[in-house]
């Protein structure tokens, strides 16, 4: 499966070309490929028991193994914009310990080709990335949609702006939503988008009823003030989360928050000044941000 467009058409090998317009209807895919009854009994035991679950999460976003054949297909870093190293390892060590097989990420690059080959070098599994602008990825991606036992689907989505119960922030269009809880349930997803000065509480906000039971959220830049009064954010509005692992020092800092499968959204005062005041900073800064100016499409 290749980039769903504004046009509903689902492109194999085509990403670079998925407009980024905030109107993305969902296309047909293929049928999810259920999880395996003893990744989803292990999910259950830990969630019952949050002090393993922590410990276990915690050894695995601290560990040191490597997986060379993971490691080959992380490209060296040209920006400060994708994944480290560090952070690329605790990605492949929680797909591989922890058999996740449905992810989904926000910002595609270096995180696609890390989960791509960690799920490829078990059972496979199904990768889906929202994202703001696909000429960032379009090399990454096609390298993403060619790996064997991935079905791979990329969700172009402009960011616009919204304010409901869970705050006022930033977030994708609800095209975007749809195409993306589609593809769910998840059991593992990475927050490294939108754009930073964005703010990224939209992204949880986006595919949160699409968690599975055991569900892991992983934080990019988790040393970042932003993001930690976003994290912050999500813990009020959401009893379901549960925060397993928090290193500020580890790649560009990294926490792992997982999920009980308590669905519950509360309305929360602080909630909505914290966020009111981020997008009060958000429409500030946009008077004089400039962002990156992405690869120029082949010829």
């Amino acid at each position: 499966m290749g980039a769903v467009t504004s046009s509903g058409a689902v492109r194999r090998s085509d990403a670079v070309r998925a407009r980024v317009d905030g109107s993305v209807p969902v296309g047909a895919g293929p049928a999810r490929t259920p999880r395996g009854t003893v990744s989803e009994r292990d999910d259950q035991a830990m969630i019952a028991d949050r002090a393993a679950w922590r410990t276990r999460v915690q050894a695995a976003v601290t560990g040191t193994t490597r997986y060379p054949d993971v490691d080959a297909v992380y490209p060296t870093p040209t920006t400060s914009w994708p994944v480290d190293a560090a952070m690329a390892g605790v990605l492949a060590r929680l797909v591989v310990e922890f058999d996740r097989r449905d992810i989904v990420e926000f910002g595609a690059g270096a995180s696609s080709l890390v989960f791509a080959a960690a799920m490829s070098r078990g059972r496979g599994g199904r990768l889906t990335a929202v994202e703001e602008d696909v000429r960032w990825s379009r090399d990454s991606w096609r390298r993403v949609e060619a790996t064997p036992r991935v079905d791979a689907c990329m969700i172009a989505s402009g960011v616009v702006f919204r304010a409901d119960r869970t705050g006022v922030y930033h977030g994708y269009s609800l095209a975007a939503k749809a195409a993306a809880v589609a593809r769910g349930p998840f059991d593992l997803a990475l927050i490294d988008a939108p754009d930073g000065y964005y703010g990224r509480d939209g992204a949880l906000h986006l595919i949160y009823e699409a968690l599975a039971p055991g569900a892991l959220i992983v934080v990019d830049d988790a040393r970042r003030r932003k993001e930690r009064d976003m994290m912050a954010r999500w813990m009020r509005t959401y009893p379901g989360l549960v925060l397993l692992a928090d290193e500020p020092d580890l790649g560009h800092g990294t926490a792992v928050i997982g999920f009980t499968g308590d669905r519950r959204v509360l309305l929360s005062p602080r909630v909505l000044a914290s966020s009111a005041v981020r997008e009060a900073y958000a429409w500030v800064r946009h008077l004089t941000y400039t962002p990156p100016v992405p690869p120029s499409d082949p010829a």
